[in-house]
């Protein structure tokens, strides 16, 4: 599961730093063109920012970022549901910024730096947003980033859709669970600890991570059916699929 939200963490990641910069240049073009702040004399003929600074926003903001967890997806992962880490992530690499650019580049305009931080969190917000969107569709249209069945119908297995739905979101479809009873219930019945629909019994697993194209497989049994989980892994060898055990 974390393997396939790493790469949409990096994709943020990217993305991110292309958004930035996108801003860094929307800015020097505000500060150009309004006719607010001190005049920036010849300073005006230029047509591009000192390509040092475009740097030190290519460094700063994904370190920071970084550093601050904004791409942790351990946390959660709806890139539009963290703005207040967002905020604070944007704030601090804003201000290191600002202060590379009193000891080195000071002719630079703190106006700009102003426009600068106004419009990367614009551009951040609306990346994220848009985002959020997208998973959103996909997982409405059956094409989630990640595809889930569990393993039980009980308590533990109720838990566990809890925390699937409250911290990835709409990056996850679950796409049902199999009864952990013998004899199980038939196909499309609803369990009763869990607001899903039961999709048949533990033997059917393999079929079903073939039909529903099941990305993750989580095995919510209690410790005493250890055999079966045993035996469930081992039919799972061959298919292309993960297998993770709530403890």
């Amino acid at each position: 599961m974390f393997a396939r939200l790493r790469r949409l963490a990096v994709f943020l990641l990217i993305a991110d730093a292309v958004a930035v910069q996108a801003a860094l240049l929307a800015a020097d073009f505000l500060r150009r063109t309004l006719p607010w702040g001190e005049p920036l004399g010849a300073l005006t003929g230029a047509s591009l920012l000192n390509p040092w600074l475009h740097l030190a926003v290519g460094v700063i903001f994904p370190v920071t970022f970084w550093g601050l967890s904004v791409y942790d997806m351990r946390h959660g992962a709806s890139p539009a549901g963290h703005l207040p880490v967002l905020i604070q992530a944007g704030a601090v690499a804003t201000f290191v910024f600002a202060g590379l650019l009193y000891f080195s580049f000071r002719e630079v305009s703190r106006l700009l730096v102003v426009y600068f931080f106004v419009l990367q969190l614009a551009a951040l917000t609306g990346l994220r947003l848009g985002v959020g969107v997208w998973l959103r569709e996909a997982r409405r249209r059956g094409r989630a980033f990640l595809r889930v069945l569990l393993v039980g119908a009980g308590p533990a297995t109720a838990a566990v859709v809890r925390a699937l739905r409250d911290r990835l979101r709409d990056t996850v479809h679950i796409v049902g669970c199999v009864a952990d009873a013998a004899p199980a219930p038939a196909a499309g019945a609803a369990a009763e600890d869990v607001d899903l629909p039961v999709l048949g019994g533990i033997d059917d697993v393999p079929a079903l991570v073939r039909r529903h194209a099941v990305d993750e497989v989580i095995v919510a049994l209690p410790f005493e059916r250890f055999a079966d989980v045993e035996r469930l892994e081992y039919a799972l060898l061959t298919e292309p699929v993960r297998v993770r055990l709530v403890p």
